[in-house]
């Protein structure tokens, strides 16, 4: 947890570094060639985290879709209707299926930047940073998205306990 913490402050490090640039338009580009290697070693160090907390996350989504999906069969089975959990589980499992690919997207973006020749085309090198920040926001809208269905489902099976008086 220290790493994934530690490389939330890099990103926001990084991120802030060029925020205020992106405010007022493109940075200085002789900057952007010497300070680009520093922010691209930042930057895997990112990735690799990133991709330790794809895995975790991506295994704790999968088994919140698995008990959905189990949940709802054992309504099933006791005649008990639900269609509305059958409705959150498959929205869940749309809104999962969108976060593997926006988190292969973002994979992808900021492997671009990784490989950029940063030094030599700084514009190239900014201009990937900005897919792969944009790719990166993509996500933590899809975790904000994920959590709220969690919720919903949550809620809306605690409505479904009382009112079957189970």
């Amino acid at each position: 947890m220290k790493k994934f913490s530690l490389s939330i402050i890099i990103a926001v490090i990084v991120a802030g570094g060029f925020a205020a640039s992106r405010a007022l338009g493109m940075p200085d580009v002789a900057t952007l060639a010497t300070t680009c290697t520093t922010a691209q070693s930042i930057l895997n160090q990112i990735q690799k985290a990133d991709t330790g907390s794809r895995i975790n996350r991506g295994h704790d989504y999968n088994e919140m879709l698995d008990l959905m999906f189990a949940m709802n069969a054992r309504l099933a089975a006791n005649k008990i209707a639900a269609p509305t959990l059958t409705d959150l589980a498959s929205k869940f499992e749309q809104n999962l299926t969108k976060f593997r690919a926006d988190y292969d997207n973002y994979d992808d973006a900021l492997s671009n930047v990784l490989k950029s020749k940063c030094a030599n085309n700084p514009i190239d090198f900014y201009n990937k940073l900005e897919t792969a920040r944009y790719r990166r926001e993509l996500l933590g809208q899809n975790v904000i998205i994920l959590s709220q269905n969690m919720d919903d489902y949550y809620t809306q099976l605690d409505v479904i306990i009382k009112e079957s008086g189970r």
